[in-house]
């Protein structure tokens, strides 16, 4: 049973799209620190508490420039790592509703640089609100929501007018629900109630604003970060990778050659159709205003790209 649950989670690791990849990453950091406090408190009890938040500790961003400095790994751990089951599971819808929302706008392969670079950029504004005005905010942040805030401001932003259909309530233009959450926590930032966390939801939600602003004027800040990762994957890849060996084949002289298929755009007319697309997404409030052959159309260029 274990090994087909294995067999499923690596099969949709490796055949999903960046939103299931970054769902399955937040799980594995969240069920290994659970299993670990739960083997903890069979062997040392109620100590176990205490010890595994000290554990957890090392990769979570904290608010003292020493440990910083000295645990640089916690800038991108952090934004991995829940230890609250609510906490969990929120975050992972806001992820999987608004990252699937902004995929279908900007691209799967934009989606991690997003993620990364608005957790980045809310815990260097928890790290910075800390220190600047020296609030008892908490030693410690972690979680996603930085990094999903980031998300949900880049699709705000890509396409303010894209309509969700909320229960009880009806269709609500994105950006209405963005300039929700950006309020909250602004109002809630007095209360000394997870002041940090608030900080670092809107250093997330700016980044996010910045970025997909950058995309709109032709510059892809995403593009450095796709880069990096590139070669980090290249450098493991032969590790990980099973090459086959080499089959001989015959060439016959007589079969004609085979072109290649295309479907009728040059690379320039489909970018053109593309954000003749997204144009009518924003105008028309929401991608369920498209035809089933522009979904098509740009689900197959998401994929390609």
């Amino acid at each position: 049973m274990l090994n087909t649950v294995w067999e499923d989670v690596k099969r949709q690791y490796f055949s999903g799209n960046m939103i299931t990849r970054l769902i399955l990453v937040n799980l594995g950091f969240f069920l290994f620190f659970r299993l670990l406090w739960l083997g903890m408190f069979l062997v040392q009890g109620q100590a176990a508490q205490n010890n595994i938040f000290d554990f957890l500790y090392w990769f979570s961003i904290s608010s003292d420039w020493f440990k910083v400095i000295t645990r640089p790994w916690t800038l991108l751990t952090n934004m991995f790592l829940h230890f609250e089951v609510g906490h969990f599971l929120w975050n992972m819808l806001y992820l999987y509703w608004f990252g699937r929302i902004l995929s279908e706008l900007v691209g799967n392969y934009r989606i991690l640089g997003i993620y990364v670079m608005s957790g980045l950029a809310g815990a260097l504004a928890y790290f910075a609100f800390a220190n600047i005005f020296n609030l008892p905010i908490g030693e410690y942040a972690l979680g996603a929501s930085a990094a999903i805030m980031g998300l949900i401001l880049a699709a705000a932003t890509t396409a303010p007018n894209y309509q969700i259909h909320l229960m009880f309530i009806g269709g609500v233009k994105l950006m209405y629900i963005a300039l929700f959450v950006v309020v909250l926590d602004l109002i809630s930032i007095p209360t000394m109630a997870n002041t940090g966390g608030h900080v670092a939801h809107l250093g997330g939600a700016m980044m996010g604003f910045f970025i997909a602003r950058q995309i709109q004027n032709g510059t892809d800040w995403t593009e450095w970060f796709n880069n990096i990762v590139d070669k980090i994957v290249g450098w493991f890849e032969p590790v990980f990778t099973h090459r086959p060996k080499p089959k001989m084949a015959y060439k016959n002289p007589n079969k004609p050659t085979q072109k290649p298929k295309n479907d009728g755009f040059t690379s320039q007319d489909r970018q053109a159709k593309i954000d003749a697309i997204l144009d009518k997404i924003k105008k028309e409030g929401g991608y369920n205003n498209l035809t089933a052959e522009e979904k098509e159309f740009l689900f197959r260029a998401s994929k390609e790209e």
